[in-house]
């Protein structure tokens, strides 16, 4: 779990509020047969699920000492991104440094060339939208 606002009164809550997730979502993802929808996916060789049923409680980890965003800003997609971003690149999230003004002007790069790239290649989108 990366709590981009952390204290220590609303980890407790949070805490309880998590752990019935990492419970109750396996058991949906079995019933509604995700792990079978998904073809890409070999669930029975990933280290994750090794010695594991389907409908096991997910790990649950309280991550400390990582970036924290200011307490009256509302910046937490920006640090949800940032963190998926790290994660799935298999970094260590920083303690520190994370600025949400670079945040978003990267992102809105990103977007840019992307918007770019798409015009360039002749994209054309099925919908009314500019």
């Amino acid at each position: 779990m990366y709590d981009s606002m952390s204290s220590s009164r609303t980890n407790r809550k949070l805490c309880s509020e998590i752990r019935k997730l990492s419970t109750l979502l396996p058991k949906y993802l079995e019933s509604s047969e995700f792990f079978y929808q998904k073809d890409r996916t070999n669930w029975s060789i990933l280290e994750s699920y090794e010695g594991k049923n389907k409908s096991h409680s997910f790990e649950v980890r309280h991550v400390t000492g990582i970036a924290q965003q200011a307490s009256n800003s509302l910046d937490y997609g920006l640090f949800v991104a940032a963190y998926a971003e790290f994660l799935s690149d298999g970094l260590q999230v920083p303690s520190y440094g994370i600025s949400s003004k670079t945040l978003r002007m990267r992102y809105a790069s990103l977007l840019w060339n992307y918007g770019i790239l798409k015009a360039r290649s002749g994209y054309v989108s099925n919908n009314e939208d500019p």
